[in-house]
């Protein structure tokens, strides 16, 4: 003990055991630091005064009670302080424990699963103690029965942890019944009058449910023919029954249960569950599994908020770092809740109360949640520059509700889209193979650059699973473009990776992209999966070259004459290793041996054809595929439709040849 502030003078010490006085004397003064001990005779006073008391705190085995020790004193007073208490004792506990303790479950189960080495199974039993000490265990007795082999329980819906969420928890134990030499399981456990114990056990609570197997199968209707104990599980729930069924297959026996867990079970840092069989002699070798331990807890009830945010009508939700709204719009407040430090399952209806605050007041409220999603209206206000949201969770069931965000947030106003200013891959497009094919796309925006960016992508030799061919929208694979660092610039390049590692010669992809800024606005020119963006050909360049037919006049005629103001329609044959989409740029000079060559420019980007003559009006250009169901098809045509104005040059003496020139994506070009 010892007095901080300065001194305690004829300080006294009184000692109780369950409240009762069983000695007192006076200490010498405390000062700094101060030993306390009892003398051999108090010693003997305070273990007969524990010897008679009643035994109130302790485990099963070892008894203990209350010992309080008071100092004080008449002549002063400070703050006294209390440390180091050591109170060595030993004790001998003895348990004696039947077929349905959850530690004799426990250890059948290991027992089963452990390889015998010269006629004998190890189970290493694990002591767990809330401070330093040693504990010795001998076991003085063991009763043995023959039983049923106990092969595995399949529990699903559960991962790691019991939480009391919307999924039901569906568990199948299997038995073997060879060793007692039946080969009808299900016939022998009806006929004997066996049951089927399901047993949950933590820490603090339990939970037992035993039914006939004869009354099997049994639903919510049914379920009085069982014996319950323990906390209640749930067998109905949200209009749906759970149940316990038997199926038997020879020397095989299943017993499946289906429930949901209750939300009045609290935290447990282990929980056991197990199913046995129970004969006339008691409970048969169990199938179990553990939850829980290491970093996951074995329940958690206790509710988180995941996340909060505003959705607009395309789905897009806003960011906690960049909290944006589009004045005017019709948004919905989302609130995703789940359970503490897990992502096993989602809150049902009625845990919890979600509040919906504008500026501080409520604007509305629900218990009413879709796999533990709230979903509140709204629209966004106009003529403001700002305005403040925020949720709050209540619990409902005697729960906690914890959350690692901001729980309000002052939302700003964004009027503006962002902008595709450029990209590394065209719409018709083409790579040379390589493990990894990379992408980018350089966006802007203002007041921050997009926070919502994702690639769709399918690829031909890997996501085709119905082998048609085309790309269908359950094939299509999405993946997150990496965001710039500093999302404060005016632009910034968001890229991504294909993977085209296992692609062969011909191989292509396509997709597109979606970009959106934290107020919902979604970039244009992303393309969609009607429209992909980019269609990308996994092949060996080469240069663009004349197809394998020859120029000519759609009429055949070789040297035909052109009169103003009549529609003409020239069409070049091209072919290009990548398929004709890989063209760049198309010049076509329909008099290149003239000093008006009558120069038609054509760029793929942009999809822009322009006459650099005056006198030659040009109507329309495009690539037409030889194949139109190949879109790589390497022969086409780039057909052009134009007119000669009054006051092109009208020399009848020259003879006008045309010039091609083809320019493909790599940069690699031909002039024919």
């Amino acid at each position: 003990v010892a007095v901080p502030s300065g001194s305690l003078s004829s300080p006294f010490m009184a000692m109780a055991v369950n409240g009762q006085d069983i000695l007192s004397r006076n200490l010498p003064n405390i000062n700094d630091l101060s030993i306390v001990q009892l003398t051999p005779s108090e010693l003997v006073s305070l273990n007969d005064a524990l010897i008679q008391a009643l035994n109130n705190h302790g485990p099963s085995g070892l008894p203990m009670a209350t010992v309080e020790v008071r100092i004080g004193s008449s002549l002063s007073s400070g703050d006294l302080l209390f440390g180091g208490v050591f109170a060595p004792y030993e004790a001998n506990i003895s348990l004696s424990l039947n077929a349905g303790d959850p530690l004799v479950l426990g250890l059948n189960h290991a027992l089963s699963s452990a390889v015998p080495v010269l006629g004998q199974r190890t189970v290493n039993l694990p002591i767990r103690m809330d401070a330093t000490g040693s504990a010795y265990l001998g076991v003085m007795n063991v009763e043995s029965q023959a039983s049923v082999k106990a092969l595995d329980l399949n529990v699903a819906n559960v991962s790691d942890t019991l939480v009391p969420g919307t999924n039901w928890v569906e568990s199948v134990a299997t038995f073997d019944f060879s060793p007692l030499g039946v080969s009808d399981a299900l016939t022998h456990a009806k006929q004997s009058g066996w049951s089927v114990e399901l047993h949950l056990s933590g820490s603090q609570q339990q939970s037992k449910l035993r039914c006939p197997v004869a009354s099997l199968p049994i639903t919510s209707t049914s379920l009085s023919s069982c014996t319950a104990s323990g906390t209640a599980l749930l067998w109905f729930d949200d209009g749906l029954p759970g149940s316990v069924s038997a199926v038997g297959s020879n020397e095989f026996l299943e017993i499946r249960h289906h429930f949901r867990f209750p939300d009045g079970w609290d935290d447990e840092p282990s929980l056991t569950m197990s199913v046995s069989l129970i004969s006339n002699n008691g409970p048969l070798l169990p199938v179990s599994k553990v939850f829980g331990l290491g970093h996951d807890l074995g329940v958690e009830n206790d509710i988180e908020v995941k996340s909060w945010s505003m959705m607009s009508n395309d789905g897009i939700r806003s960011s906690a770092e960049y909290p944006y709204l589009r004045a005017g719009e019709v948004v919905s407040l989302e609130v995703v809740l789940g359970f503490e430090n897990t992502s096993e399952g989602a809150p049902r209806s009625g845990q919890a109360l979600v509040r919906f605050l504008v500026d501080g007041n409520e604007y509305a409220t629900t218990t009413v949640l879709d796999e533990g999603v709230a979903l509140f209206p709204y629209t966004a206000p106009t003529g403001r520059t700002s305005v403040g949201m925020g949720v709050e969770v209540v619990p409902l069931r005697g729960q906690e509700v914890v959350s690692t965000g901001p729980m309000s947030l002052n939302f700003m106003f964004d009027n503006v889209p962002p902008t595709l200013m450029d990209s590394s891959v065209e719409r018709f497009d083409s790579r040379d193979i390589a493990p990894r094919t990379a992408l980018s796309f350089t966006v802007a925006d203002r007041p921050h650059l997009p926070t919502h960016a994702n690639i769709f992508t399918w690829r031909s030799w890997a996501d085709d699973v119905n082998q048609d061919g085309g790309m269908d929208a359950e094939e299509v694979i999405m993946a997150t473009l990496s965001l710039p660092e500093d999302r404060s610039l005016l632009m910034g390049d968001y890229a991504a990776t294909v993977d085209t590692s296992q692609a062969i010669q011909g191989d292509y992809f396509a997709g597109w992209i979606e970009v959106a800024d934290s107020a919902g606005h979604i970039m244009e020119d992303g393309g969609s999966l009607s429209d992909p963006m980019f269609h990308v050909q996994l092949n060996t360049n080469g240069a663009p070259s004349l197809g394998a037919s020859t120029l000519a006049w759609p009429d055949g005629t070789v040297s035909p004459w052109l009169h103003p103001h009549e529609d003409y329609e020239i069409r070049v044959p091209v072919w290009e290793q990548n398929g004709i989409y890989d063209l760049a740029e198309v010049h076509l000079e329909l008099a290149a041996n003239t000093r008006q060559p009558a120069l038609i420019q054509w760029n793929q980007s942009t999809n822009i054809c322009s006459s650099q003559d005056p006198y030659v009006e040009v109507a329309s250009c495009e690539l037409v595929p030889a194949d139109a169901s190949d879109m790589f098809s390497r022969n086409g045509e780039f057909v052009v439709n134009f007119s000669i104005e009054w006051g092109y040059d009208p020399d009848v003496s020259l003879s006008r040849i045309p010039q091609v020139y083809l320019l493909d994506q790599t940069g690699q070009s031909n002039r024919f």
